[in-house]
């Protein structure tokens, strides 16, 4: 998703950028749900834990990136969840860190 952002087909970057910026706030719900171990989606049914201990790492990690190349387009983030500096433990022996 960063790479087409931040360089879009020619003759498509409107079509890319509208795309990304309409959608920034699902998209960022959706990997905080990952990265919480839920299904993402439109919140419904079962929350079990849906992916594993990697992804969820994989997710968190690129979440940094991600939040750059929405805000580089002129994304917002209205009510979403609090993009600040925050710790995610999976476990005690492994934090994650997350900077926005």
């Amino acid at each position: 998703m960063t790479c087409i952002m931040n360089k879009p087909p020619k003759n498509f970057e409107a079509v890319v950028i509208g795309h990304f910026r309409n959608r920034a706030k699902d998209i960022m719900k959706d990997c905080t749900a990952f990265v919480d171990g839920l299904k993402a989606g439109n919140g419904e049914g079962n929350n079990s834990c849906c992916c594993s201990h990697e992804f969820r790492q994989d997710v968190a990690s690129c979440i940094p990136e991600l939040n750059n190349s929405f805000n580089k387009i002129g994304a917002t983030f209205d009510d979403v969840c609090s993009l600040t500096p925050a710790v995610i433990c999976f476990s005690p022996s492994l934090p994650i860190y997350l900077y926005s």
